[in-house]
């Protein structure tokens, strides 16, 4: 996970020295959300998705931005595999860390009290997957790359400066990874808000 620490790290260094050249320009918005999935083909196979994401956004015009994005996650999923042609129980960890830049577009002034959005932009990932059938012995990887990101939804104000968030985002990739199986999923996203 230090690599990953380490190039939000720079990310963040340019992005502050950013802000801080064109700090009369705009305003700032810092959020935080949060996402929960489940699916179940049956009792025996599932998975289930956790993470929450922070972010703080460069409003360089009223209706345009630039954000920067940290997630942490955690994907379990349960499940039988066929091996030698016996039904055998699997259980599959995910840890997984992504920092993402986006540019954002929103609709309506900083003050409309519905504002939808949509964004796109890229996020480096980094997973560390623990993988277990019932009888073997553990089997560990890591894998990181980059994805392309997208997104769709809206704020509601319910006061001068914090809104309730929500929204549907996506990613594929990895994209500089030509070993690894591009993968595309997505997420839908509610959390807060706060401008100043």
């Amino acid at each position: 996970m230090g690599l990953c620490y380490t190039k939000c790290m720079r990310i963040l260094s340019i992005y502050l020295f950013l802000f801080c050249l064109n700090a009369q320009a705009g305003f700032v918005e810092i959020g935080a959300s949060g996402s929960l999935r489940e699916s179940n083909l049956d009792d025996d196979n599932g998975t289930e998705t956790r993470s929450i994401t922070g972010s703080i956004s460069y409003y360089f015009l009223e209706n345009s931005a630039i954000e920067l994005s940290y997630t942490e996650g955690f994907q379990e999923t349960q499940g039988t595999a066929n091996v030698g042609g016996t039904a055998t129980a699997y259980n599959q960890i995910v840890n997984f860390e992504m920092i993402g830049l986006d540019f954002i577009l929103s609709g309506g002034d900083k003050n409309a009290v519905l504002k939808p959005y949509i964004k796109a932009g890229g996020a480096y990932q980094l997973k560390e997957i623990e993988f277990k059938l019932v009888g073997s012995e553990k089997f560990m990887d890591d894998t990181d790359g980059m994805f392309i990101t997208y997104g769709i939804g809206f704020k509601l104000r319910f006061s001068k400066n914090w809104s309730i968030k929500v929204g549907y985002d996506g990613y594929t990739g990895p994209v500089d990874n030509d070993k690894q199986q591009e993968q595309t999923d997505s997420t839908t996203r509610a959390g807060i808000s706060f401008i100043f």
